[in-house]
């Protein structure tokens, strides 16, 4: 009976394989997880928005999301790492992706690592993609350099003109000042209010995640998912890509009280 040893873990393979079915498998899941992932830095590459335009305004789809995702040069070289062995695979075994995207390739790639496992590249093939996704995920919830506390309301005494200008505070700030006019504002009773006003919007994870992220709130793409595996959250409808889109104020809610069971057992510890 031939019996190896996996190159990418302490197991013993019963074949001429390089790797093991067990590493092939768990790989295999990432690449899915991948591909669920993926399209949520694909469509975030957006601006930092304005919550509003100087004022309260009444919440729906096409209000602007106050958060911005800095992730495209990182994106674009998963992106590449993947269309890189998908071609590999493809020049062995003449099997190519349904489509570019970088979903497809995972997906196509996920369906190989049976194959793969049996190739002298197993070694260089499985610590390649095996990162991706947590990578990804860590661009999706990756952490804000500062807190959005809204657009200035100030208006000007001699042309009663509104300042509108975006405001911005350090993490753990109580006040910051409007860099434009001067004004201050107290960091919390913003947020609290752009808070409440963003209750009512429809938005998916990876959005919900960013504006909460930029208003003082720590709450995670992985959390919201896994909120949602759970049955807490209620899907309230779909976007244009059949997507399901959540409540921000039910995230909020879950947050805020799952937040307050943490620290009741702290405190009783």
């Amino acid at each position: 009976m031939i019996q190896n040893w996996c190159v990418t873990c302490p197991r013993a393979v019963p074949d001429v394989a390089y790797g093991c079915a067990t590493c092939a498998a768990e790989l295999a899941q990432l690449l899915d997880d991948l591909a669920a992932a993926l399209p949520e830095i694909e469509t975030t590459l957006v601006r930092q928005d304005r919550l509003t335009d100087g004022g309260p305004r009444a919440t729906g789809a096409d209000q602007p999301l106050p958060f911005r995702a800095d992730v495209d040069e990182r994106g674009r070289a998963i992106q590449g790492e993947l269309v890189t062995w998908a071609k590999h695979v493809g020049e062995e075994t003449g099997r190519w992706p349904s489509s570019s995207t970088g979903s497809a390739v995972a997906r196509h790639l996920a369906q190989a690592t049976g194959w793969a496992r049996y190739r002298q590249g197993w070694p260089e093939f499985y610590p390649a993609l095996r990162p991706l996704l947590g990578a990804v995920l860590h661009l999706i919830d990756r952490p804000v350099p500062r807190v959005y506390v809204g657009p200035c309301g100030a208006e000007d005494p001699e042309t009663g003109q509104v300042c509108g200008a975006d405001v911005y505070a350090r993490h753990g700030a109580a006040e910051t000042v409007c860099r434009t006019c001067g004004t201050t504002y107290a960091v919390a009773e913003c947020q609290a209010w752009m808070r409440d006003q963003l209750r009512d919007l429809l938005a998916r994870p990876v959005e919900i995640s960013g504006m909460l992220s930029r208003l003082g709130m720590n709450v995670t793409y992985r959390r919201i998912m896994k909120y949602a595996d759970q049955r807490q959250l209620v899907v309230h409808g779909y976007d244009t890509r059949a997507r399901e889109l959540y409540r921000v104020g039910d995230v909020i809610d879950l947050w805020v009280r799952n937040t307050a069971r943490i620290e009741t057992r702290e405190a009783a510890a």
